[in-house]
Formats: structure tokens, sequence, C-alpha cells
């Protein structure tokens, strides 16, 4: 299993609309519960949190927990919920997405992973983490044997975070789903994950998209030890700088100037077609550049 999806859909989800819900199926013992608070906005969650607290520390063979939408910007909300969470031995998927956690927060996440090395997917996205944070987590992150997907997209982490972070990656020697999308990595930042990519033996999923400080040219070094190592990689997106290394690399593919050989005609044509396909959707995305 490579990737977020695959390491959910592996568990046997049960959704809750609100903390009431959630504590009613935590009680009837269901492994998976994804608890959704959109619709709390009208009830007193922090009272909830409590008797919440108390059903997840009776509840020792929950395999995956998800608390979203809340917010868990309150250290000693977040305290609570971690401890009560280390009574279940089995717990492997944990999702505290969009719930404003701050850098406080990510203490208590990397001294939860540094005693719970079953966890195998942490999400973490939306929420307020920055380079600070991230650093705290890297530390955890760089020993864990078990950590195979971290989400981390669409927080505040800048490139003293990213860095720290790429050093994690090129020692962990598990991880194989990493997605940093929507941060504010620069190319000092992105350049540690090259580092990370010539090391590193397991990551097969990086995405650095949305990061709009990564120039094009540290993109094009990512991109290319990504696709000799396998990793599936996702940079920010250069319209200009992407168009045309497609239809270069189209052009490559047609005349046999790249690393494979292809004998036959068929090949030859199929080839020609996507060098226009390239030439088509770089000439719309030009054209959808200079409408704006």
């Amino acid at each position: 299993m490579d990737t977020k999806e695959e390491y959910y859909e592996k568990h046997d989800w049960k959704q809750a609309h609100g903390v009431k819900e959630g504590i009613l199926l935590l009680k009837q013992k269901v492994h998976a519960v994804a608890i959704d608070c959109r619709d709390d906005s009208g009830s007193d969650v922090e009272k909830d949190l409590l008797p919440l607290e108390q059903v997840l520390l009776e509840h020792t063979k929950l395999k995956a927990f998800q608390l979203y939408n809340y917010n868990l910007h309150e250290s000693a909300d977040l305290r609570m919920l971690i401890l009560q969470l280390q009574t279940s031995k089995h717990l492997d998927y944990i999702g505290l997405f969009n719930n404003r956690i701050q850098d406080d927060g990510t203490t208590m996440l990397g001294h939860y992973l540094n005693h719970r090395k079953h966890i195998h997917c942490l999400d973490l996205h939306g929420n307020l983490i920055t380079s600070k944070g991230c650093m705290v987590l890297s530390k955890a992150v760089e020993i864990h044997h078990h950590l195979k997907v971290l989400n981390l997209s669409y927080n505040r982490i800048g490139d003293e975070g990213m860095i720290s972070l790429g050093n994690a990656v090129e020692n962990n020697t598990h991880l194989c789903y990493l997605n940093l999308q929507g941060n504010e990595c620069e190319s000092v930042g992105a350049l540690s994950f090259a580092r990370a990519l010539e090391k590193n033996t397991t990551l097969k999923y990086l995405n650095l998209s949305e990061n709009p400080k990564i120039p094009a040219h540290t993109c094009d070094v990512l991109h290319d030890l990504a696709r000799e190592k396998g990793v599936t990689f996702h940079g920010p997106k250069h319209t200009l700088h992407d168009g045309l290394n497609r239809i270069k690399g189209a052009i490559k593919h047609v005349f046999g100037l790249d690393k494979h050989k292809h004998d036959g005609k068929n090949i030859e044509l199929d080839s020609f077609d996507h060098a226009l396909d390239a030439a088509k959707e770089f000439t719309a995305e030009i054209h959808e550049q200079n409408e704006k």
C-alpha cells in the first residue's frame, strides 16, 4: 500500500456527523470511526469532548480514528485526546485534519509517534503547522519504523521545516507517501528532497504542488530524480515551462532521442499523436493565461 487512499480503504469506516454520533459509534466498539464536526457549530463541542475522551479510553481495539473540522488549537484538548488514543494497541490510522492544530500540538504528536510505533498513517492536512512544528514531527518521522503515509498538505511549512523533513525522509526506511501540497516551500527546502530521493528506497509518492515559490529548474531536478527512482512526483505548475517540457519530451520520443528504444510503426504513430496532444494542451494553457 503506497497511498493514503489505500490505507483508508483497508478499514471499514463508520461516519459520524458530530461528536455525539461519534461517541455512540465508539460505544458500539466500531473499529474505524470518522467524526465530522462541521455540523457541530451550534453545539457545545468543548463539553462533548470530555465524554469522547472517556469512550476512547475504554475502546482498546480501535484501529482507525478521524476527527476533523473541530477546533483543536487548544493544547489541553489535543493533549487529552492523544492520551486517550494511546490506550488502543491496534490503532494504525490517525486523521486530525482541518482542526487548527498549531505548533504546540506537534510536540504532543511527535511524542505520541515516538511511543506508538504501530501507526501507519498520520493525516494532519489543513492545520496551522509551521516550520517549527514540522521540525518536531521530523525527528519522530526519522526514527519511526512503521509510518507509511504522512499528509501535511495545506499547512504553513517553510524551507526550514522542509529541510528538516527532507533529512528525515533521507534516513527513513519505511515512508511511502508524503504530501506537502499547499505549503510555503521554496527552492532550498525543495532541494532537500532531491537529496532524500537519491538515498531513500521506499518513498513512492511526493507532492510539492501549490508551493509557487519553488522555481521551475528545481522542479526539473526533482522530476528527473523521481522518474529515475520510480517515484510519483507532483510539483508546482509552471505553465510555460511545463508546456515546453511536454512538447520537448514528446518530440524526443518521436525521433527516438530519449533513453528508450522503440521499434515498429504503431509505436511511432502513437508517439506522434502524443506530441500533437501535448502541443494542443500547451496552446490551450497559454491561451487561458493570456485571457487572465
